[in-house]
């Protein structure tokens, strides 16, 4: 495909985009949306993932070569980028709406690290059982191996939860 044609449908879609987000009142991201590796800078609104594509934008316009790697790759990128935009535009609908005080916000987040932490250490007990009743030392293995991924993430979790204890009551 020309380069010139990329670059005219990129840019038609950064404006839907941005006509989106600004009809959506621009939300704050209070949570991450996006993964790491798709946004390289974590905004605290929409608008500012779609700045970041708009820098793409930018590089790929500087590009002597549409056929080349570095194009089709920054081309690439940008389209998971957009999709990525269009799906959470999409499900604006369907988040809660963010707590009006900061307070309600960390204890809210308390309560879903609460189910969390209820569900890891679920997750555990069925597979310390599974590990009880497994017949080969190679199930064994793979079991307790499973068991340490959950432990992990369950410490995890309650650093978390600390976390957001401390925070709700900090501000009440």
């Amino acid at each position: 495909m020309k380069k010139e044609k990329v670059i005219t449908q990129f840019r038609r879609l950064l404006a839907q985009l941005q006509q989106q987000a600004e009809l959506a009142g621009n939300p704050v991201c209070r949570e991450k949306r996006f993964d790491p590796l798709l946004f390289a800078d974590r905004g605290h609104r929409l608008l500012d993932y779609i700045q970041q594509i708009r820098c793409h934008l930018l590089a790929l316009q500087a590009m002597s070569d549409s056929e080349s790697p570095p194009f089709q790759w920054l081309s690439q990128r940008m389209v998971d980028q957009c999709q990525a935009m269009q799906r959470e535009l999409s499900s604006l609908d369907s988040r809660q709406p963010a707590p009006a005080t900061s307070a309600s916000y960390w204890f809210d987040k308390y309560q879903q690290q609460r189910g969390y932490e209820a569900r890891l250490c679920e997750m555990i007990e069925q597979q310390e059982q599974q590990l009880n009743t497994a017949d080969t030392l190679q199930q064994q293995q793979l079991i307790a191996e499973h068991i340490s991924v959950l432990e992990q993430r369950l410490a995890r979790c309650r650093h978390a939860l600390r976390e957001s204890h401390w925070q709700a009551s900090l501000r009440n």
